[in-house]
């Protein structure tokens, strides 16, 4: 199908965008919303040109998309002075096919506000992918096209109004955001007042637990907050006692908990950033035999694989699922196979950029090409990637005994992880990262929710073998500097520098891997705060503390590893080579 692809139309015309929105459109698992209409940007009303719109869990069920549309031709032709279109549902990852809003009349807006304003302008070229933004804040060339609901025809013709960068429903503060994973914290009225937590679970494994309450950083920045930094935290004594109540507040809540939550929750899960809607329904998984489904490709993943029960959880860009290989009868005996993890992406929902940053493009490598090449005992090991007509499958070594954060959630009780279990976890997380640095690469992720037990729950910890995961953010930075630039990142393990704005390299997973130790050690994050914007001026001020409460139980080697890793300046942070030499590791060894 087609896209908003711009390849095939004239440079030399005068273009607009158009950012078509879509207010509510409730989708099944599996299905996504599209675009088709009049002209050659919206396909000349055949489905397999059509244009997909997007959305995630934060946005959802509002659908958009961006359209690059000529307004006027170079040879002086006139323009039409109108534009009809319809949105379809595509359904055929479902195993059906494609519906049309058949109820309704063609929907219709009226183009003429924008020749009026185009008439005087100069030509305005498209701006390559990813920079689009730009050239839209600079040319009044942005008209937002607002549909309010699928099958329901507002008005017989619509007519579009100006977009800025600034308008919170349109794909471009998307792309002009930084790519900080929000987390819904606990909202005050939590600290004294009894409030049900939300219906609706978000979570990465099949036992949620908690966030409620307030906004996410994402929601406010969609609400018209625009810098990261300039939500400064509350002063004076309010802070102070929100600090002093969370100090004797409880670590975790479920978050479909609908007991009176009267204490502040400590240690969060981040949010989870699918591009898949939050619906409670399957996505189709094909066969449940033996033998693929009849229209399976030959060398498609639903031929080789079987996926197996229910979805283990929600990882960065999809559902993961355990699966095999398909039995291959020869002889009558069929052979066994080792079950794996299998994560699988709707491609509809992925916007532009999430395409290259997993496919690559140009000089990016890709988060899979750059995944298959590693091979390391403490890295979720990628064994093949099926890029299907529909769904991309990424094909993982599958671990069952959950993740970090599961682990801490369940020792808050006692504290936290012993000093030899989080030694266990920082040695195999330090080994991973050691591995990805001498490549080098930038995990840029590395949290409680990307590290896995391999082995089943209830395993002792001590002994436990744990593996980085998901490397959707990981990059390989280019020589002789070997920096990044592009922010982005979890607001509780994120480092300051990028937070600050600055150039950045290896040491900002150092830094992570020492909020990691924190939480492990004490059971709660080391930057405590009811919005992200507040945890992340903590982080960039360096304040935390190794001192007081449970702190006084803990060794003050572990205590050493933990600042050695957690250094403002970069220079003086411990590298993943010299914190593996610290004395910490020796000394919690000795009491295994």
């Amino acid at each position: 199908m087609g896209t908003s692809s711009t390849d095939d139309i004239d440079q030399s015309a005068t273009l607009v965008c158009l950012v078509f929105h879509l207010q509510s459109a409730e989708t099944q698992l599996g299905e996504t919303i599209r675009l088709v209409g009049a002209g050659a940007a919206l396909g000349h009303w055949d489905p397999e040109q059509s244009v997909a719109l997007y959305t995630d869990a934060t946005r959802y069920p509002c659908w958009s998309t961006e359209v690059w549309l000529p307004v006027s031709a170079a040879d002086g032709q006139s323009a039409e002075q109108r534009l009809e279109y319809k949105y379809l549902r595509d359904q055929r990852a479902l195993g059906k096919g494609i519906a049309w809003e058949d109820d309704i009349g063609n929907r219709c807006v009226e183009l003429s506000p924008i020749l009026e304003v185009t008439a005087a302008s100069s030509t305005v070229h498209i701006p390559e992918t990813g920079k689009r933004h730009e050239a839209v804040a600079k040319a009044s060339g942005a008209w937002l096209v607002h549909d309010h609901r699928w099958g329901l025809l507002d008005a017989s013709v619509l007519r579009p109004t100006p977009l800025s960068l600034e308008d919170v429903s349109t794909p471009f503060a998307a792309l002009a955001m930084d790519l900080f994973t929000p987390t819904r914290r606990q909202s005050l009225s939590h600290l004294s007042a009894c409030s049900p937590s939300p219906s609706r679970s978000v979570s990465l494994t099949t036992l949620p637990l908690g966030r409620s309450g307030s906004q996410s950083l994402l929601e406010r920045r969609r609400n018209g907050s625009i810098s990261l930094l300039n939500e400064l935290p509350p002063q004076g004594s309010s802070g102070e006692s929100i600090e002093q109540c969370a100090s004797e507040a409880c670590q975790l809540v479920r978050e479909e908990s609908a007991s009176c939550l009267n204490m502040a929750v400590r240690l969060i899960r981040e949010e989870s950033m699918s591009c898949l809607p939050p619906s409670p329904m399957e996505e189709v998984q094909g066969s449940s035999g033996e033998e693929p489904p009849p229209d399976a490709e030959p060398d498609s993943f639903e031929a080789r694989y079987l996926v197996l029960g229910e979805p283990l959880g929600e990882g960065s860009f999809g559902l993961v699922y355990r699966c095999r290989q398909r039995r291959i009868e020869a002889n009558g005996k069929g052979d066994s196979f080792e079950e794996r993890a299998a994560k699988r992406i709707a491609k509809a929902r992925l916007a532009p950029r999430d395409m290259r940053n997993l496919f690559g493009f140009r000089d990016l490598e890709g988060e899979i090409r750059l995944h298959l090449g590693l091979n390391h005992p403490n890295i979720i090991r990628l064994y093949e990637a099926y890029d299907d007509p529909v769904i991309v499958s990424l094909v993982l070594e599958c671990c069952s005994g959950g993740d970090l954060f599961d682990l801490i959630s369940g020792h808050t009780d006692v504290g936290g992880l012993s000093e030899p279990a989080a030694c266990r976890v920082l040695l195999h997380v330090l080994s991973a990262l050691k591995y990805l640095h001498d490549q080098p690469i930038i995990h840029r992720d590395v949290k409680c929710e990307n590290v896995l037990m391999a082995e089943p729950v209830g395993h002792q910890p001590e002994l436990a073998t744990f593996k980085l995961c998901d490397l959707g953010f990981a990059a390989r930075p280019r020589p002789p500097c070997f920096i990044l630039r592009t922010r982005m990142g979890s607001p509780d393990t994120v480092a300051p520098e990028i937070i600050r704005g600055e150039v950045y390299g290896t040491p900002v997973d150092c830094w992570a891997a020492g909020v990691l130790l924190f939480m492990a050690l004490s059971a709660c994050p080391p930057f405590f705060a009811t919005s992200d914007a507040e945890v992340m001026h903590k982080v960039k001020l360096c304040q935390y503390s190794v001192e007081g409460g449970r702190w006084d139980t803990i060794s003050k080697e572990a205590k050493e590893m933990v600042c050695k890793l957690m250094t403002l300046s970069t220079e003086d942070r411990a590298s993943a080579s010299e914190a593996l030499q610290l004395p910490f590791f020796r000394q919690s060894q000795e009491k295994v």
